[in-house]
């Protein structure tokens, strides 16, 4: 299995790990949280970046991957790390 296949795979155990919790994995460009327009946050080639923010299905309101800088800021090893925490804090089985 090549690595996109296993990121893919990997994101796709996490989304179904999420939808247990009522929250749902948003995957979107990093944006800058100021200014009128929000625009995508560039690395120093100019290229996109990638991430994940996490969003209450209750309240349709991010609960992790957003903060007063950049939206989408967790990577995938980020997003499990929060939700096993979630898991625990719940006392359910990973």
């Amino acid at each position: 299995m090549n690595n996109k296949n296993q990121k893919l795979n990997r994101e796709r155990r996490l989304r179904r790990k999420a939808s247990k919790l009522h929250l749902m994995i948003n995957k979107g460009w990093q944006h800058w949280m100021f200014g009128s327009s929000y625009p995508v946050f560039r690395d120093y080639y100019g290229e996109k970046r990638t991430g994940y923010m996490i969003i209450s299905m209750q309240t349709g309101l991010a609960v992790a991957g957003y903060d007063e800088i950049l939206s989408h800021n967790m990577d995938l090893d980020d997003v499990e790390e929060y939700l096993k925490a979630q898991y625990e804090r719940r006392e359910l089985k990973w």
